[in-house]
């Protein structure tokens, strides 16, 4: 049987039936930032897409019919259960993932005499002889949280004693204390408590600034630091800047960015944690500092930023690296104002030099960066602000329509992407922006081409182009025809319920475009997904279709499924054909995913905007789905 990563794939890194052939496609980029575009529909009011989650991204409440009582004395003891008792690696990751997924249960149901907490039953196979399953365990611990296992993580990171304990003695080897950075990062980003987020952020830093030639650590610390934002503190006059403020976190970053001996990878992620940090805007514990005072230093650490990556994007003098440029391109998407003057315009003439001179791959995450750049114009349209967007969404659909064919995809993604940020704040459609892309989808011949276009429409929010999506459900490519039920999704086109259950019911259909049609309708509230599911699964007679119907199930807001999920983890059987513990590992991701509180996958926000060309096996790793970014 195959082992982990093999068969708990599901993570934003994932590449089945997301990526279109190449590195360079900007179905990458997708794959690994789509989460915050669909929890938006699955969760009204899930927060702004593009700046999301630095808040920890919780949403209120379970979902309607679901009650904490069912999830705490019905779903995390059979997780426990098979957990303790089962010798198959996939399911014990899929349990211990989940169980972090849905975190520690609250004192009540902790006082019953058989009650086990969920830390405690996750520390036993941070022993495991399978290196997949004690990393599954490091993660969860993580995703915990809490005073123990924030110290346990720190001691894993630093390779002190309480870690070699807790591991079963013996050294503790990079890739373990990269997994415990990636889990002492999630500590941090969703932790409330001001003094473990400065104590994670801290640790973080030494682990990096130490570490800065080791791949897997620096870079999953400095990931880490990049989601845990701190009060941006303004000193009294005279007093030295804080030493664990946002801004000293930030120049600490910025040394390490700027430093030779850094990992190269480690550098290639370091612009967005510093752009992120920098435009963060988080209160201090005590609410005692000068409202203008701080947003004037902030801006002013923004204008030094802004210089910095500037010049790194300079084609002759700046950084030579690609993958590092790719960086520092989507660090200037999240810093630049639509501005005709200063250093914003002179960022902004740096992006378009690299969207139309640059390698394949950072031309097009500068065509993106410019998108988010314009969309920041909002509904000013007859300001400079609006006219700098207007000029920047001419260039996306002269390129669109005439560009070389490898800038064509990425520039019809940016001119969807405009309409989108614009529409999310209230300005009108572009009937001009729509027209074009409707063009480009019925015009396009290449896959990479046509499904670009169908994403781009369905971020535009023009369900114009729903016939031309329905009709292609069943053609092309597999990976097609899953961007064209994402879109269909995007759009809340309720009336391509029909051919989508059609295409999830048909026996015949690849495992991908399965799964992909069934979270469209998950995403459109299909009252019969359920069932349909269900069935499917009972039917089954390959495992990747089995998979395909219990990843779907997870994003289901039915509290239904929950009964059916654990059915799968507590029987042997459905129907006819015997349950194999491959599909109870999805069972209990999927438990994980419904029952969490949270409105991202638990991985999702370590994806976002992340240089993928230049990560570590530990974060994504397509050969073998050992990242934690493949991970389920």
């Amino acid at each position: 049987m195959p082992g982990p990563g093999d068969t708990t794939r599901g993570g934003p890194g994932d590449p089945g039936g997301y990526f279109l052939e190449g590195s360079a496609s900007w179905t990458r980029w997708w794959a690994f930032n789509r989460e915050p575009f669909l929890a938006e529909l699955r969760y009204r009011g899930a927060g702004d897409v593009m700046a999301m989650p630095l808040g920890g991204e919780r949403r209120t409440g379970s979902l309607p019919g679901l009650s904490e009582q069912k999830v705490f004395t019905e779903v995390v003891p059979m997780l426990q259960e098979r957990l303790s008792s089962t010798r198959d690696l996939d399911l014990a990751v899929g349990c211990l993932l989940a169980l972090g997924k849905i975190g520690e249960a609250p004192k009540e149901y902790l006082q019953a005499a058989d009650a086990i907490s969920v830390e405690a039953s996750i520390l036993p196979r941070l022993k495991d002889a399978n290196e997949r399953v004690r990393d599954a365990a490091v993660i969860a611990l993580g995703l915990v949280g809490g005073p123990r296992s924030t110290t346990l993580l720190a001691a894993l990171v630093d390779g002190r004693d309480e870690g070699k304990k807790a591991l079963g003695g013996g050294r503790i080897d990079e890739r373990t204390r990269a997994f415990a950075a990636y889990a002492l990062g999630l500590v941090g980003h969703h932790s409330r408590r001001h003094s473990e987020r400065t104590f994670v952020v801290e640790h973080l830093l030494q682990v990096a600034e130490v570490h800065a030639k080791d791949t897997e650590v620096a870079a999953a610390a400095i990931l880490g630091i990049g989601w845990a934002p701190l009060p941006f503190d303004v000193p009294e006059t005279g007093d030295e800047a804080p030493p664990a403020g946002q801004e000293a976190t930030v120049r600490r970053l910025l040394a390490l960015f700027d430093a030779d001996s850094t990992d190269l990878r480690a550098r290639s992620q370091a612009p967005v944690a510093i752009a992120r940090l920098t435009r963060a805007n988080v209160g201090s514990p005590e609410n005692s500092h000068d409202v203008l005072a701080v947003a004037a230093a902030q801006e002013e650490l923004r204008q030094r930023m802004l210089a910095r990556f500037t010049l790194a994007l300079s084609l002759r003098s700046g950084e030579k690296n690609a993958t590092v440029r790719e960086g520092v391109c989507q660090a200037l998407g999240l810093l630049v104002e639509p501005r005709a003057d200063g250093r914003d315009r002179d960022a902004i003439e740096r992006l378009l030099q690299v969207a139309k001179e640059g390698q394949e791959r950072e031309g097009g995450l500068a065509l993106l960066a410019l998108a988010r750049i314009a969309g920041r114009a909002g509904t000013d349209v007859e300001s400079v602000r609006g006219a700098v967007a207007q000029d920047l969404a001419g260039l996306f659909r002269g390129l669109a329509s005439e560009g070389k064919a490898s800038q064509r995809p990425w520039a019809a993604l940016a001119l969807g992407l405009f309409e989108h940020l614009r529409h999310g704040a209230g300005a009108s459609a572009s009937l001009q922006n729509r027209a074009l892309l409707m063009k480009e989808l019925g015009d396009a011949v290449s896959p990479e081409g046509k499904s670009a276009a169908a994403v781009a429409l369905a971020l535009a929010g023009d369900d114009e182009g729903t016939g031309t999506l329905v009709k292609g459900l069943t053609t092309g490519s597999f990976s097609v025809r899953g961007l064209f039920a994402t879109s269909l999704a995007l759009l809340q086109a309720h009336g391509a319920v029909d051919a989508l259950q059609d295409v999830a019911a048909d026996p015949l259909v690849a495992p991908q475009v399965l799964r992909e049609a069934s979270i469209a309708l998950a995403l459109l509230k299909d009252d019969d997904l359920v069932e349909l599911l269900v069935t499917r699964l009972a039917r089954a007679r390959l495992m990747p279709e089995r998979i395909a119907a219990l990843q779907g199930l997870a994003w289901c807001n039915d509290p239904g499924a929950v009964p059916a999920l654990l059915y799968v983890m507590r029987e042997d059987r459905i129907g006819k054909r015997k349950i194999d513990d491959t599909s109870r590992a999805f069972a209990a991701a999927a438990l994980g995913a419904i029952c969490s509180n949270r409105s991202l996958p638990w991985n999702a926000h370590l994806a976002l905007d992340v240089t993928w060309s230049a990560a570590p096996p530990t974060l994504t790793n397509e050969r073998d789905g050992g990242g934690v970014l493949d991970l389920f």
